[in-house]
């Protein structure tokens, strides 16, 4: 055999080897399937849609956290109130028993 004839043997071997060879180190990596690329579409689109359902719930719950503080205040505040109204009921029985008493000592 001479080098002409086996320059093209060569070829016709170690060519389809090296199309395949450039072709899947040019699509390692990717997604090129319909279904494969279908599903990382969704997969996209649901990560997205919980990530604002997230992004959502984290600013409620501030609004309702803001809430409780304000709630939490006010009941501190009534509980004062309450505790102020009770002390001034306490005193008013005892000034009703006072007068109640006084009451039945002129009867007699």
């Amino acid at each position: 055999m001479t080098w002409t004839a086996v320059v093209p043997l060569i070829g016709i071997i170690v060519a389809p080897l090296l199309t395949y060879l450039v072709a899947r180190r040019r699509s390692s990596g990717r997604i090129d399937t319909t279904e494969a690329a279908t599903l990382w579409t969704e997969a996209e689109k649901l990560r997205k849609l919980y990530q604002d359902e997230a992004e959502r719930l984290r600013k409620e719950l501030t609004g309702v956290q803001e809430q409780l503080a304000t709630l939490s205040a006010e009941i501190t505040v009534l509980r004062k109130e309450i505790a102020i109204w009770q002390d001034k009921a306490a005193a008013l029985q005892v000034q009703v028993e006072k007068l109640n008493k006084r009451l039945e000592d002129q009867r007699d």
